[in-house]
């Protein structure tokens, strides 16, 4: 099969389970047409029709029930034959991938996965800058750290740290463009985004939301602090990863009396017995205890 026959059965799964393929691609966070294909391909492959779609509902055909209880048995079986393996040794090993913010491109988040790496010397990382929702459930990510607050029961979410954010720009900046000294006046400047952190250009103070605007958008975290030093707008960052920048006078902080900007992060994982995501879950949540404050 042009398409992974395990991404289909998952698919085939969450419609059985939402009757409905536009909630199902919503909890797969892949489009309903991409959804359509994989059925579309996974009933070829079968043989037989799996659903009855009508304008309003969709129900399993009586080839449908049988196969999703084979399929729910193969995917269970999948997911147990890789925790056996983790059995045959009694130290930790394998490989974990780990989407993270861009911000853990600072050595105080590298020394967290160094010491992981002490602790367990025979798992190996692979770090990767993603951090949206598809990568989970598409299985290219065994672990990703977000900013995002995504209320979804299919997924294990569990609380990190709370950082604070600032407003920042380049003295040059300020002195062209003048400091914005309401938040309401953000949206006269130019407002540089990291996509990854606020995906619909809005950025949160005190629970109030501000849609900026901005002629820079970059995935790419050190890219969009380069830009603000080199006087192109404004940044929204954790202030903690920039200290030194504002102690050069690289970068000036622009503060709002009354309006602070707080955003928690989180950890998520789809729910496994996989020992080496625990281990790393366990570590993350006991390192950020011990790093942040220090930073603050």
């Amino acid at each position: 099969m042009a398409l992974d026959l395990f991404s289909c059965m998952k698919s085939f799964i969450a419609i059985a389970e939402y009757g409905n393929f536009n909630k199902a691609a919503q909890h797969l966070y892949i489009t309903p047409p991409v959804l359509t294909k994989q059925i579309q391909k996974l009933e070829s492959y079968a043989g037989k029709l799996l659903f009855e779609r009508s304008t309003r509902v969709v129900n399993l055909t009586e080839a449908g029930k049988l196969y999703l209880s084979h399929a729910e048995q193969i995917l269970n079986s999948i997911d147990n034959a890789k925790n056996v393996l983790y059995d045959l040794e009694v130290e930790p090993h394998g490989k974990l991938k780990i989407g993270v913010p861009g911000m853990f491109d600072y050595s105080p988040f590298n020394n967290i996965f160094q010491e992981f790496l002490e602790l367990y010397p025979k798992i190996s990382l692979e770090i990767v800058n993603e951090t949206l929702p598809s990568n989970l459930t598409a299985n290219t990510l065994d672990i990703m750290i977000s900013e995002l607050n995504i209320s979804d029961l299919h997924f294990n979410k569990e609380y990190l740290y709370t950082v604070e954010r600032s407003i920042l720009a380049s003295p040059e900046y300020i002195k062209k463009h003048g400091k914005p000294k309401t938040i309401s006046e953000l949206k006269q400047h130019n407002c540089l985004i990291y996509i990854n952190a606020t995906p619909t250009h809005e950025w949160v103070f005190n629970n109030k939301k501000v849609k900026v605007f901005g002629n820079y958008i970059s995935n790419s975290f050190q890219n969009i602090v380069n830009m603000a030093i080199i006087d192109l707008g404004l940044i929204w960052v954790p202030r903690v990863i920039f200290n030194e920048h504002i102690k050069t006078g690289q970068l000036i902080n622009i503060e709002f009396n009354k309006f602070s900007s707080k955003r928690d992060m989180w950890v998520y994982s789809l729910p496994t017995h996989d020992l080496n995501i625990k281990l790393m879950n366990n570590h993350l949540k006991k390192s950020f205890k011990s790093v942040v404050p220090q930073l603050m």
